[in-house]
């Protein structure tokens, strides 16, 4: 089923031969999709390099143009590859190098996006730390991660130095949020209140006033890219506990540059940039991409409308992508008299896009609001609905370099019939570190990926997404895993059995909702969530009762408790 120009795109990122010739093997009636390079326009040659080779190569073919406009502070590709490799040399005299893990608990910024490429430029793997985890949470994180060393932002240290002793990173670095911005720029309203709270004293070295100081390193660590760790992103699943997945120095740098096929039309982009460092899309949907092709990225730590559509106007954005919440709270604030001229792509993901949102996006903007599928395992993007040559008005979208399949018991299905979705590519991360048992269950030796979500692919190639398999609740672009709620909830000395589930909501998507057994009320287990959990993973409300519906083998039934909070 690979047509003669998927195979040498195909042979040409790296695709072992053994996959070759099991692709060849479907037919037209399986549910099996292959990415054909005709959909879209032509995919760059990959560079055998980690992947801040990008900067590298910019700083020597555009060094002058705009990199990232940064809080009012536009940094040239020449001065970020500098910075990039100050921020190297600090790391690699605390004895950062290849295999290391380096935890980094910063907003989206220059900063942070400074310590990831430096961390690349290594050879070590950088590990993204939810900058609304309590430290509860961050103690799971770096007990099961064990970074080298830990940079966050200052305003974190509170939460750093409640976690226990014996898994905190030793080196710990310090950053603020006006590092790397304009002198006198003025915080936007959502910014504000996070912008002026006072400086966190510390005894922790400040790592922008080190890297002033350094000496830059301006070349890559050579590593085994394709054994070679290079990011640890840690996502709920079903189990409970987050896990952190495993990805390759070439599964970044692979990504970076497939993902540009998402920008059809833009030859060089300037994408507004929200979602956060610690979530494979805020690496992936847009900004490696627009990197790649010399282009600026304009990064906001947090989202308002008002200033989104400022930055759009003043910044000349033409790559706009964030959650459906994103385009829910624009649409809400009015975009009639906004400057959107520039916009080319408007896309979303995180969540399937209900049909009124893209109507409402195309009426008030006069733009089509393209989405997809991806997941952390995927680094990424799976499959895109806007490639120019293949859209996709229904469905979400076609395989992006990669396969797709539809299967049932492992076996592949007809078309149009709905099993489980699976993907096989160069993009596939490498499992689950420190949980052998669950990446044998995801990860399959021929290579496919199963998602544990429920899809089918029609005659025209399109996946069509039908609902995730798996309890997950997706809020505001967010899984949460309600096991680890359950599980936190469960540890109230009286409570004796909880159940969560996700509760439709018109904003978020879906919020949790607790169900509990036990002496307590509703307020206490409120209070005690938001003392152990991040806000949002706190029940949206929770209801005490006096028994959980159970089949015969004692199993909380909750799609019973789904069926009853939608009536």
């Amino acid at each position: 089923m690979f047509t003669a120009e998927a195979r040498r795109l195909f042979e040409r990122v790296g695709y072992p031969r053994e996959w070759l010739e099991d692709g060849a093997r479907y037919t037209a009636d399986d549910s099996y999709v292959a990415y054909d390079p005709r959909w879209a326009e032509e995919i760059p040659a990959i560079p055998h390099d980690t992947v801040d080779v990008i900067i590298r190569e910019h700083a020597r073919e555009r060094p002058d143009a705009p990199a990232l406009i940064n809080l009012g502070r536009t940094i040239t590709y020449r001065e970020f590859n500098e910075i990039i490799g100050r921020v190297a040399a600090v790391l690699r005299d605390a004895g950062v190098g290849p295999g290391d893990n380096v935890a980094v608990m910063v907003p989206t910024g220059a900063v942070h996006w400074a310590v990831f490429f430096a961390i690349a430029r290594l050879g070590a793997a950088h590990v993204g730390v939810n900058v609304m985890y309590t430290s509860h949470e961050v103690d799971y994180l770096f007990a099961d991660a064990r970074p080298a060393v830990l940079v966050t932002l200052d305003l974190f240290l509170p939460v750093i130095e409640e976690t226990a002793a014996e898994t905190r990173p030793p080196i710990v670095f310090s950053s603020r949020l006006q590092d790397l911005t304009a002198p006198g720029f003025t915080p936007y309203p959502a910014l504000a209140p996070l912008w002026n709270a006072p400086h966190v004293a510390s005894e922790h070295p400040q790592l922008m006033e080190l890297a002033e100081q350094a000496r830059p390193i301006l070349d890559g660590t050579p590593v085994d890219l394709h054994e070679g760790i290079g990011q640890l992103v840690y996502t709920a699943g079903t189990t409970g506990l987050s896990k952190g997945v495993m990805q390759t120095h070439y599964n970044l740098i692979h990504n970076a540059v497939t993902h540009t096929v998402a920008m059809p039309g833009v030859k060089t982009p300037v994408s507004y940039s929200i979602l956060p460092l610690f979530h494979t899309g805020g690496f992936f949907v847009y900004s490696l991409p627009t990197w790649v092709r010399g282009g600026t990225v304009v990064p906001r730590p947090l989202f308002d409308p008002s200033d989104a559509l400022q930055c759009i106007a003043d910044h000349a954005v033409n790559v706009f992508f964030g959650p459906p919440t994103l385009y829910v709270a624009t649409l809400a604030h009015g975009v009639e008299d906004a400057d959107l001229s520039g916009l080319w792509v408007c896309a979303t993901g995180a969540a399937p896009i209900p049909d009124v949102l893209a109507k409402k996006w195309k009426d008030a903007s006069g733009l089509e609001l393209w989405g997809g599928f991806g997941m952390s395992e995927l680094n990424s993007m799976g499959t895109f609905a806007g490639l120019p040559h293949k859209p996709v008005a229904r469905g979400i979208g076609v395989p992006v370099v990669c396969e797709a399949r539809i299967t049932v018991d492992g076996s592949v299905v007809p078309r149009n019939t709905e099993g489980e979705l699976e993907f096989r590519g160069m993009q596939v991360s490498r499992g689950y570190v420190g949980k052998p048992r669950e990446t044998a269950e995801t990860f399959r030796p021929d290579g496919w990926l199963r998602t544990g979500d429920v899809a089918r692919i029609n005659d025209d190639d399109e996946v069509e997404y039908i609902d995730r398999a798996k309890d997950l609740i997706l809020s505001s672009a967010y899984n949460i895993s309600p096991t680890e709620i359950e599980q936190v909830i469960l540890a109230h000395p009286r409570v004796t059995e909880a159940a969560v589930v996700g509760e439709p909501h018109e904003y978020r998507g879906e919020v949790p909702v607790a169900f509990v057994i036990g002496a307590v009320t509703p307020e206490e287990i409120d209070a005690y969530c938001r003392e152990h959990l991040a806000h949002n993973k706190v029940p949206h409300r929770t209801v005490v009762v006096e028994q959980l519906p159970k089949n015969a083998m004692g199993k909380i039934l909750k799609r019973e408790l789904r069926r009853g909070l939608r009536r």
